[in-house]
């Protein structure tokens, strides 16, 4: 009864009929997700400057016109794609490959549409200066 709650050890000691049981909170199920997995997309930044505050803040304008979660993958690190601080601190020069990731029930529009941002809008902004 009380092992689908102990999944993961604590130093929590509870005692259930004289018998110890170490254990966390009660786990209850999660929501389901709105689809199985991310839709996921690798673009290259082309933008000679790279990702600065402009184009950082043209593609966060753009990302959070979506309900689905979106974050930006660049090597091993990971951040929430409606932030420009979170954008920025990526660091994305040009030529640095990175991995859109967006899950939720409009993922594939926001991918596409935030892939199109910095692979045209980005030169669009650049040809500008």
């Amino acid at each position: 009864m009380f092992g689908s709650y102990c999944k993961k050890p604590t130093t929590t000691n509870f005692h259930i009929n004289g018998q110890g049981v170490r254990c966390q909170a009660p786990r209850f199920p999660l929501p389901a997700r709105m689809s199985n997995s991310p839709v996921k997309r690798v673009v290259v930044v082309q933008n000679k400057q790279g990702i600065h505050a402009r184009p950082a803040e043209m593609f966060v304008r753009r990302a959070q016109q979506f309900q689905s979660k979106i974050e930006i993958v660049r090597d091993e690190y990971r951040v929430e794609a409606k932030s420009i601080m979170n954008l920025l601190t990526l660091g994305a020069a040009q030529g640095t490959e990175l991995t859109l990731e967006a899950e939720g029930s409009d993922a594939q529009e926001a991918v596409d549409a935030l892939a199109a941002v910095i692979e045209k809008d980005f030169l669009l902004e650049d040809a500008g200066n």
